[in-house]
């Protein structure tokens, strides 16, 4: 029998479809969009959980948007935001300290902005200055959330006009995609805990993905408390595989395969798979599924959710915990 803990996010990670199908039926802008003056750029803000909904998002539209397009994880803004700039704030809390930083500079700028939260000072700032936003259901660890964050970031791009409605109809072709195959992703992702448990994982994706590769650092981080890394193919051909000459069995390496991965990039990632096999690494090769690159994401996403969960249990740690964070919170809240 499980602790209460592990079947806390058990259940989360298993209602991933019906949050995403929740948000499609749900979701809601509240305020005025205001359209008097044209977005010249997309800055979209978040931290951890918030925040990697809208790099995912960015990915799937980097051959959509023809605008400049930031996925900003910090304080403050680029230099470059200016009147024209649509900042989409994302902060599950409401209470994040840097998106507040971010949400602060944004507002002093005269910026576009449109926010996704369940409360906290993000929305009182955002009724305060009549800024549009998307009050999300709030009581859950934010990286159990995603669903939610990537549907009302989309929808927010939608209401202004940055894309068309076309992407419910991908997410809804996602979410049959993933009911379809959740005993084989659940499989799969037992088999995967197994061969890198007890090691370092790396994660290695081609550039369309590095925002998943991020995702699966971030979930087996928090949800199985194991320090894990990524990096994407072509760039880590030019740095981080010199640093395999120091390999060992002590690292295991998950790299994802995508059909949309370019055909020099399929090549390298053969060449140093060897590489690491020579090294000792435990190398396990994961192919997503999906017609779209926003189906093929959402698959590698809710299999590494599941990885992770089953490293936790495999440790024995508690996947709902954050004991470190919130001690840097209470830390940074006194300074």
């Amino acid at each position: 029998m499980f602790p209460f803990f592990y079947h806390v996010m058990r259940a989360l990670i298993e209602s991933f479809t019906s949050q995403l199908v929740d948000s499609l039926n749900t979701g809601k802008v509240l305020g005025d969009i205001k359209d008097d003056k044209a977005i010249n750029s997309l800055i979209i803000c978040g931290m951890g959980g918030s925040g990697i909904g809208g790099r995912i998002v960015l990915e799937w539209l980097e051959h959509t948007l023809n605008i400049p397009c930031v996925a900003h994880s910090s304080y403050g803004l680029p230099n470059f935001a200016d009147a024209n700039t649509l900042v989409l704030v994302s902060s599950y809390s409401g209470n994040t300290e840097e998106t507040l930083s971010a949400m602060e500079v944004a507002l002093a700028k005269e910026c576009i902005i449109g926010c996704i939260t369940s409360g906290g000072k993000v929305r009182d700032w955002a009724k305060k200055y009549s800024v549009p936003y998307i009050l999300v259901n709030g009581g859950h660890p934010p990286r159990s959330q995603f669903g939610q964050s990537v549907v009302q970031i989309c929808r927010m791009l939608e209401s202004f006009e940055l894309i068309g409605p076309s992407i419910y109809s991908d997410l809804h072709a996602a979410v049959k995609l993933l009911n379809d195959s959740a005993y084989y992703i659940q499989s799969q992702a037992k088999r995967v805990a197994e061969q890198i448990n007890k090691t370092t994982p790396l994660i290695y994706s081609g550039s369309g993905y590095e925002g998943v590769a991020i995702r699966w650092r971030q979930q087996i981080g928090e949800n199985a408390k194991t320090l894990c890394f990524h990096h994407q193919f072509p760039e880590m051909n030019h740095n981080d595989l010199v640093g395999w000459e120091g390999g060992s069995d002590s690292f295991s390496v998950v790299i994802f395969r995508n059909e949309d991965d370019a055909q020099r990039v399929k090549i390298r990632m053969d060449i140093c798979k060897g590489i690491f096999e020579e090294k000792g690494a435990t190398v396990v090769e994961v192919e997503s599924k999906g017609l779209t690159k926003l189906e093929r994401s959402l698959y590698l996403v809710n299999l590494g959710d599941w990885v992770s969960l089953h490293l936790a249990e495999m440790n024995k740690t508690n996947p709902v915990d954050i004991k470190n964070i919130d001690f840097l919170k209470n830390k940074l809240a006194n300074i």
